[in-house]
């Protein structure tokens, strides 16, 4: 069966259909252009930068540092005994230090916007704090350690990164 001239020449059904971008906008723009004050704005403010820094050295330490390693190095990460500060692993002490800086200035104010931005993800890592200090009001601090690796280093780190332009 002959294709139609529609076809011919290299021209596929999808790019037949695909709208052509306008002059001033790129086909791989995946967000609407800010206003010049809002860019302006952006640049000036460079809170972003050692929140995000942080959370990188986090994800790295918690690539990089096992849990056997952790012991062998003398840290009492997954041994029954040990203080409760031991049971919580160095990248997530990195990733809680880059949240907090990052909501320096008015807390209340960047946890709404933070909010605003991803309300599924402050929400993760509001309810997990909430279910960590039930826990440990409950149960004492044997099983906390478990809540911040697992569920709240990672809504923080994601809170982090969609912080960053």
């Amino acid at each position: 069966m002959a294709a139609g001239p529609r076809f011919r020449a290299g021209r596929g059904l999808m790019a037949a259909l695909r709208p052509t971008p306008g002059p001033w906008r790129s086909a791989f723009l995946l967000r609407p252009a800010a206003p010049a004050s809002v860019v302006a704005e952006q640049r000036s403010d460079d809170r972003w930068r050692w929140p995000l820094a942080l959370g990188c050295l986090g994800l790295i330490l918690y690539l990089l540092l096992s849990d056997n390693l952790l012991v062998t190095l003398g840290i009492p990460y997954n041994v029954p005994r040990g203080a409760f500060p031991f049971k919580i692993h160095p990248g997530s002490y990195c990733i809680a230090l880059g949240f907090l800086l990052l909501l320096r200035g008015n807390p209340w104010q960047r946890l709404v916007r933070l909010f605003r931005l991803s309300p599924p993800l402050t929400a993760l890592a509001l309810v997990t704090t909430a279910i960590m200090f039930y826990a440990l009001a409950q149960f004492g601090a044997s099983g906390a350690g478990f809540f911040v690796d697992t569920w709240l280093a990672p809504a923080l780190l994601g809170l982090i990164v969609l912080q960053a332009p």
